[in-house]
């Protein structure tokens, strides 16, 4: 018995039956496509792709991380971990989003023209290396919000595998919290060019601003932090139970931000809430 095969009836014996069936069914449709890439952010839901596809198809299947000034460095750290804890095939692949006028001007379509140039590379790249799929961790949650990169999936025959079997994100969460992926329980961690409000031309030294402030809020035990900037002004988003503390902090938190070059804090004082800015600007 291999440590696939483990891991995969030690969960499903842990699984609702009809959970179960649904893990059964994930797995029996990725081994029927014999050979994939998985695109692979490092969040929950490509990660549970991930492991769901080296389950059913051992190394007939490739995870690939795209490498972009636009993430966060937790982002790659978290996609290695994962392949690392695992051992599952995995590579990361350079690409500058930077260098697209179309995205650079920040237009509303923004993700849409993010996701139309990332799936042409990985759709060219597992073309190359023999792999008739590419894969991307979409959930049937995603149907209910504002997706404009959904349109490029649709365009390029990227499959959803998640979404297509029905899995939501709580149900994801649970089965990865199972399969002992290490970021089961990792906050939504969107591109930093969303911090920036459409229209606003995206620069470098922009996105390296907000990821330092939102490191530093991080660091300080802040969580689902968001530091959305429109240079000098920055706007701080965090949990609603912790905004009282933020304000508490706020002096030391305004030095660090200032030392930054940000001019202006504001704090929000709604507090952070998952899928927000998609009801406020459209899908941001």
């Amino acid at each position: 018995m291999t440590d696939r095969t483990r891991l995969v009836d030690e969960t499903l014996r842990q699984l609702p039956p009809v959970q179960a069936e649904r893990f059964s069914r994930l797995l029996d449709g990725l081994s029927a496509m014999r050979r994939a890439v998985v695109a692979f952010s490092g969040g929950i839901d490509s990660a549970f792709l991930a492991v769901a596809a080296w389950l059913a198809l051992g190394d007939q299947m490739l995870a690939v991380t795209i490498h972009s000034p636009v993430h966060i460095e937790e982002d790659d750290s978290a996609a290695a971990t994962v392949a690392g804890h695992f051992g599952f095939p995995f590579r990361t692949v350079e690409h500058n989003d930077l260098e697209s006028e179309h995205f650079t001007i920040n237009p509303a379509n923004r993700c849409y023209i993010c996701k139309l140039a990332r799936f042409h590379l990985l759709k060219e790249f597992a073309a190359e290396k023999g792999y008739p799929y590419l894969l991307e961790g979409s959930n049937a949650d995603d149907l209910n919000d504002h997706r404009p990169g959904a349109k490029a999936v649709s365009e390029l025959s990227v499959r959803s595998p998640l979404q297509e079997f029905g899995y939501t994100k709580d149900e994801i969460r649970q089965v990865s919290h199972l399969l002992g992926i290490p970021v089961w329980d990792r906050p939504p961690s969107p591109c930093l060019a969303t911090r920036i409000p459409f229209g606003t031309p995206i620069r470098l030294a922009d996105l390296q601003t907000v990821s330092h402030a939102e490191e530093h809020l991080r660091r300080a035990g802040y969580t689902h932090v968001r530091v959305r900037y429109q240079a000098p002004v920055a706007r701080i988003e965090v949990q609603p139970e912790q905004v009282e503390r933020l304000v508490r902090e706020r002096e030391s938190i305004v030095t660090a931000f200032k030392a930054l070059g940000i001019r202006s804090i504001l704090l929000d004082l709604e507090g952070y809430r998952s899928g927000k800015l998609s009801e406020e600007i459209g899908g941001q």
